[in-house]
């Protein structure tokens, strides 16, 4: 159980939140997209909550008691002793996450298919052996309808007008390792770059190189020509870079300290902002 928020935070709490929010709207729409349910990343954030108040509690009290540092951290946190605790506790799993009530019907309908012959259609209403049979035995605080949409925004269904029935179309939903490759980059890279600019915001000298140039009022038809053009910026990039870090380490001692780098460009567009002016400016 968590503590309730502070409603009178001072102004550079809400800049933060209104960050924290803008960060958030990517990260929700990846996990919606692929099936990930709520509870499992707010275990994740729990985790990182801790670990990092931790860290910080240690830095600054090293030989702090362990009650001690379980109080500081959960006043830090918002989240209670018992909670720190167990997010704690060496060999700790995370809590046990249930999956969402589309996917358990998903896992559920290919065990049904593996069990029996067939099955991998099934009519969309009625009693037993129907889709609307199979969803209100994972759920009833859920409507049929509801479940049948997430699954078919997910692709693993498809519906028959015709006889007015549900396809299952796969029996797995692991990501390939292509997508788990892509998944991993984009962990590492947007990850590396969060982080830069949190150490910039924290007043961590000397600062990252994190900036941006961007621009509202962009003709959709110049998208390709900028696109091209950033691409070439980078492969100019990656030519320079790639040999020179490669040197660099390659004459570095064994002894001297090391430090991993990250460079990374991207091009993003989207709609305008609402009642946004046409104009370019440069963030960092």
């Amino acid at each position: 159980m968590s503590h309730p928020p502070d409603i009178s935070a001072p102004a550079d709490q809400e800049a933060l939140l209104e960050a924290i929010r803008a960060l958030l709207f990517p990260l929700a729409q990846l996990a919606v997209n692929k099936g990930l349910h709520y509870a499992a990343v707010e275990e994740a954030l729990r985790a990182a909550f801790v670990q990092e108040a931790r860290a910080a509690a240690m830095r600054a009290r090293p030989d702090a008691l362990p009650h001690r540092l379980v109080s500081k951290i959960a006043t830090t946190t918002g989240l209670n002793r018992r909670e720190v605790t167990r997010l704690m506790s060496p060999g700790a799993g995370p809590a046990v996450q249930r999956r969402s009530p589309a996917l358990e019907a998903f896992f559920r309908w290919v065990s049904q298919v593996d069990a029996q012959a067939g099955g991998a259609r099934r009519p969309r209403q009625g009693s037993a052996g129907s889709f609307e049979a199979l969803a209100q035995s994972v759920t009833k605080d859920v409507h049929p309808r509801s479940i049948l949409d997430d699954l078919l925004r997910l692709g693993l269904v498809r519906c028959h007008e015709a006889d007015d029935s549900v396809e299952l179309l796969r029996c797995d939903f692991v990501p390939d390792d292509d997508e788990q490759k892509m998944l991993g980059y984009l962990g590492y890279n947007v990850g590396d770059h969060l982080q830069a600019a949190v150490d910039n915001v924290s007043g961590q000298r000397p600062k990252h190189l994190e900036q941006s140039l961007h621009a509202t009022g962009v003709p959709a038809a110049a998208l390709p020509e900028l696109q091209n053009l950033a691409r070439a910026m980078w492969r100019q990039v990656s030519r320079e870079w790639i040999p020179l870090l490669q040197g660099k380490i390659d004459a570095s001692d064994d002894a001297e300290p090391t430090r991993r780098v990250r460079l990374g460009i991207y091009l993003y567009d989207g709609p305008n902002p609402s009642g946004s002016d046409q104009k370019t400016q440069e963030s960092q």
